[in-house]
């Protein structure tokens, strides 16, 4: 034999049903369907009110936020909003607590949602951003495929003259190829650094003789990678 179900709503019927009917006292009533005598007493006032409609479940949403922004600071946020169409919810915030200092005044994220559901602001257009880097980097394969070029950051020496570290590093075995102390990065003065260190290396003739695919797209190309190519 399957269990028998009961809901809410028809034990509340049946509990009016035999609080009518006279066989038991309030107390043996609310026992028998295990509630306290202050739920009897309010099903019962709710049946006498509203009769069969007011023993169904109530909704227990609060009728008002005890922390609502008040109506007269939402009409003036929402009028100066309208009066100036261009200020954010933050100026707008500080304006009317710089006239109203008085005034509990919401925190410019709160006014932000007040606009937004008076339909005053719009949702920011997002905008296309390109890639961090324009190709992926190329993996070396073998010695002088790929090099490593950096400047250090400048230093002041003892005599107060201030050096700019060249670093090239072979990729590859990460041999350093060449370290140079430079006045500056201007390509005058780079160029012949790459120069020396590409003669010495073997087969290093000429800038020519290098690998076009490693050296960064055209936009990004500077006076010493130009000469790579």
């Amino acid at each position: 034999m399957p269990w028998r179900e009961n809901c809410a709503m028809d034990e509340r019927v049946r509990f009016i049903a035999d609080a009518q009917s006279g066989l038991w006292s309030m107390t043996e009533l609310c026992e028998l369907y295990s509630i306290s005598r202050k739920s009897g007493y309010k099903w019962l006032e709710r049946y006498k009110l509203e009769g069969a409609t007011g023993l169904m479940e109530r909704s227990k949403t609060p009728h008002a936020h005890g922390r609502a922004t008040p109506a007269y600071l939402v009409e003036a946020i929402e009028a100066l909003r309208r009066a100036r169409p261009t200020w954010g919810p933050r100026k707008i915030i500080a304006k009317l607590a710089d006239g109203q200092p008085d005034s509990p005044w919401p925190a410019a994220s709160t006014a932000g949602e007040i606009l937004k559901r008076a339909g005053l602001v719009s949702g920011r257009r997002l905008r296309r951003r390109g890639p961090p880097r324009l190709g992926e980097l190329t993996t070396p394969q073998y010695s002088n495929h790929v090099w490593g070029v950096d400047h250090k950051g400048w230093i002041l020496l003892r005599d107060g003259s201030r050096v700019e570290p060249l670093t090239i590093t072979d990729g590859f075995s990460r041999y350093l190829i060449s370290v140079s102390a430079t006045a500056g990065t201007t390509h005058a003065e780079a160029k012949p650094l790459f120069e020396r260190a590409w003669r010495c290396q073997p087969g290093g003739s000429s800038w020519a003789s290098g690998t076009s695919g490693s050296i960064p797209a055209l936009r990004s190309r500077t006076g010493v990678t130009s000469a790579f190519i």
